[in-house]
């Protein structure tokens, strides 16, 4: 009977190591060996589902350098109002009423809004043509561990893995804290 126990204890801990969720349980502690003040402390209180994740169309390098040129213009079109609007003050102040500058909708404040909108356009055409690829894995974890301090822990972490799911590339601590 111990025999039997035995091998079925053995033929657990094999498939679950080779199936997809046993896989990323074993990297997020191979992870937590290597991060944790103690990992002898460690105690497993919960393991989430492992879920997919594909790209976010605002991560893209196409997308942020869209978008870094239109805050650009953004930027300057702030900047060229600001200037207008003390030019204007000057004038005022100067008892120069005669000679306050026409802001009209040609002015440079315009065309940077403009040449801002030309981004804003190309943005959304990106976004609507975005198609999303498969990335990785990610999990949540909930464990008990000691901190520097020698006082037990409870963390709820977020793991983030490569397609294999051989390694963690990342993670997130959630707790509350």
């Amino acid at each position: 009977m111990r025999v039997q126990v035995f091998f079925v204890a053995v033929i657990f801990i094999l498939v679950s190591c080779t199936t997809p969720e046993g896989k990323a349980r074993k990297a997020i502690k191979e992870k937590l060996k290597v991060t944790l003040h103690d990992f002898k402390s460690y105690e497993p209180v919960e393991f989430g589902t492992l879920d997919s994740l594909f790209s976010d169309v605002t991560s893209s390098s196409e997308y942020e350098a869209l978008n870094s040129k239109y805050e650009a213009w953004i930027r300057q079109a702030e900047k060229e109002h600001k200037n207008d609007q003390e030019e204007i003050q000057k004038a005022i102040n100067d008892g120069n009423s005669f000679h306050i500058p026409i802001i009209n909708e040609y002015s440079l404040v315009q065309r940077c809004k403009d040449s801002a909108e030309v981004y804003n356009v190309k943005m959304q055409a990106f976004k609507d043509s975005y198609r999303a690829r498969f990335i990785g894995w990610s999990m949540t974890h909930l464990y008990r561990a000691k901190n520097l301090g020698g006082n037990y822990r409870l963390a709820n972490e977020s793991f983030y893995f490569d397609k294999d799911l051989t390694k963690v590339v990342g993670s997130i601590d959630m707790s509350d804290e």
